[in-house]
């Protein structure tokens, strides 16, 4: 028994020698070795407010002045908090002088260089801002990166020409860039030139499908859908939207979009049922994932689709919970509201409510939400009969060999999509006709049109000829 006791002992001695030892050699390491000295002090700064991280960083820094990595870190937290405070003046200005520091001791780090090229674009110090940047293309011009980075400024500043060059150029250094794939979408957006910012977006779309990248295809899916929207074509966006559901079911502001354009479609039924039956719901709009912005979309929605089913009590409702959680309405919207639900005349109420163009009153509301305030407008159309015809051609042309498609087209999908457009038309009868004016189709075929050459690689050649890419 001594034995064991004397052997348990020693062990023991033993273990707590070696404890205390690394012990020892880690404040040793630390006391010698800033970087390890300044991950304990990182780790040990978690949880704390974003302020005494700054703080204790920048007194880090100060301790160690020729530590570079702790300078960048105090130099980045002020600059991520600097952008979200109120008032970020003082903020941002430390983080241009501890840039400045980093650039004195490494005139070529690469981090400094960016993020005040970034600092500088935001408070539109083009020149400045382009001076950085343009030094690190001096230091990597094979980054296809730091090209997009000169294509955003030149964006920002309306030199939409220059900024295509950029992308190309980012885009001939790295074919596989999507993100220069969606820079052109917002660049060819800004020029009208809706076909080519289509091709762009589904470029880009497929890039991030083929490397795995979910949450960038989400989002490029959802810009597919709402540049189908702003160029007219109503049903494309909504099959757009459907799949952003159906791909992620937690994806709040595809359902109040895709109710939006349901009810372009002239079809509030399903508008309503769609926002029901979703985590939108009113009878869960109390949930933290359901921000106030998404709530007050998904109201107004609701609102508009009740009106135009005439159940202007359950439509005042839902614009009176809207108008609590910040949106605003014209001065005499409810008054009219009121006076319509007093009133038997159907015709005569619409009129009064409406405007000429559309059966439900106009709202000066302006959405403060993840998608532009130009969702919500309704303009004119010619019908859906011409959208159905448009598919037809495109059909026709490919099986009597007119055109040759590339892969980026298929037949399968386009006939799928009429047959979708089909049913979309019969769901929607007795709520909706031909000459109802909802959608907008000025120049849409002209923009079906591009959008397809675009598609195309390309057209029948004769025998024997070889086809030009």
């Amino acid at each position: 028994m001594d034995k064991k006791k004397l052997n348990f002992k020693i062990i023991a001695l033993i273990s707590a020698a070696t404890f205390l030892g690394l012990l020892i050699l880690t404040a040793l390491t630390a006391s010698l070795f800033p970087q390890t000295r300044f991950s304990i002090v990182k780790y040990l700064s978690k949880g704390r407010d974003i302020k005494e991280r700054i703080t204790i960083y920048e007194k880090f820094a100060d301790k160690y002045s020729s530590f570079i990595p702790a300078r960048l870190t105090a130099a980045k937290a002020n600059m991520q908090w600097g952008f979200f405070s109120p008032d970020n003046t003082d903020f941002i200005n430390k983080a241009i002088t501890l840039y400045g520091e980093v650039l004195k001791k490494d005139p070529q780090n690469r981090e400094a260089l960016q993020d005040l090229g970034f600092i500088y674009s935001q408070r539109e110090d083009f020149d400045k801002s382009k001076e950085y940047y343009t030094k690190l293309i001096e230091l990597d011009p094979k980054n296809s990166s730091y090209q997009l980075n000169l294509a955003r400024l030149y964006l920002q500043t309306d030199k939409l020409n220059t900024a295509l060059e950029k992308t190309k150029e980012a885009l001939d250094l790295d074919a596989n860039n999507n993100e220069a794939h969606m820079l052109n979408v917002a660049i060819y957006e800004k020029m009208n030139d809706f076909a080519s910012a289509l091709y762009s977006c589904e470029k880009a779309l497929s890039g991030y499908t083929a490397t795995g990248n979910k949450d960038k295809a989400l989002s490029a899916r959802f810009q597919l859908g709402r540049l189908y929207l702003k160029a007219g074509l109503t049903i494309q966006a909504m099959q757009e939207y459907e799949k952003i559901i159906k791909a992620r079911p937690d994806f709040l502001t595809s359902y109040v979009v895709l109710a939006d354009t349901y009810l372009k479609l002239g079809m509030p039924d399903k508008s309503i049922s769609l926002i029901l039956n979703s985590p939108l719901n009113p009878l869960f709009s109390t949930r933290d994932e359901v921000s106030v912005a998404v709530k007050a979309q998904s109201y107004y929605v609701l609102g508009q689709a009740y009106l135009r089913k005439s159940d202007y009590i359950a439509a005042r409702t839902y614009f009176k919970k809207a108008e609590v959680l910040g949106v605003e309405f014209k001065q005499g919207f409810f008054e009219n509201l009121e006076n319509v639900i007093t009133r038997s005349g159907q015709e005569k109420a619409l009129t009064t409510l409406g405007s000429k163009s559309s059966p439900y009153p106009e709202s000066s509301y302006k959405p403060q939400s993840p998608y532009p305030e130009d969702v919500y407008e309704a303009p004119e159309r010619e019908g859906i009969e011409k959208t159905l015809d448009d598919y037809r051609q495109m059909v026709q042309e490919i099986e009597e060999g007119e055109v040759t498609v590339s892969e980026e087209v298929d037949r399968s999908e386009i006939e799928r999509s009429i047959e979708e457009l089909q049913a979309t038309a019969k769901e929607a009868q007795g709520s909706w006709a031909p000459t109802q004016q909802d959608q907008d189709r000025s120049g849409v075929e002209k923009i079906i049109k591009e959008y397809q050459t675009l598609k195309e690689k390309t057209k029948k050649a004769p025998e024997g000829a070889e086809q030009k890419e």
